[in-house]
């Protein structure tokens, strides 16, 4: 460790601190101004850190996890950090075991199941759509439109009470 330096920027190194930083110190009583230096034009190093000891600048400091620079560590901050997570835990726990809960009153449905009966909807469908493909043909030949909207009228109900009659697709 050197005991002088010669510039600001030396003396910034040599302390662990930035030269802008000193110069904010120097307004507070850092004996880092030019009216410091000593006869040689040079900072004594010892000087400075002494003061920032004294004033608790000079406090080892932690790494900041955004990459800036990081103020002393307070002690409550661990603290509330793990209330923080404990609660936020103990939240999740919560939700958690109302979803079980539901489940067991079968108030929850899996994905599994829904897709399921999704599938099955969808074939049902297919299905009868495919039917009336073969048997409407030949029954709409020869009809006006406003006849073949009344028949297509009557089975779009006849589709949609069956499909409500069989809604737990159970066959």
């Amino acid at each position: 460790m050197k005991r002088y330096a010669t510039s600001i920027a030396e003396l910034a190194a040599e302390v662990g601190k930035a030269s802008a930083t000193l110069l904010g110190y120097k307004h507070r009583g850092c004996p880092c101004g030019a009216e410091h230096k000593d006869n040689q034009g040079r900072y004594s190093v010892t000087a400075v850190r002494r003061w920032l000891k004294d004033h608790g600048y000079l406090a080892a400091r932690s790494p900041n996890p955004n990459g800036g620079a990081a103020g002393p560590k307070r002690a409550g901050d661990d603290t509330a950090r793990l209330r923080k997570a404990q609660a936020d835990e103990r939240e999740h726990r919560a939700a958690i075991a109302a979803l079980e809960e539901k489940r067991l009153r079968s108030e929850l449905v899996s994905v599994e199941a829904v897709r399921e009966l999704n599938r099955r909807t969808m074939e049902f469908l297919a299905d009868e759509l495919e039917n009336w493909v073969r048997a409407l043909g030949p029954a709409l030949a020869g009809k006006t439109a406003v006849e073949v909207n009344r028949v297509m009228a009557v089975k779009v109900r006849e589709l949609l009470r069956e499909f409500a009659a069989r809604r737990n697709f159970s066959d």
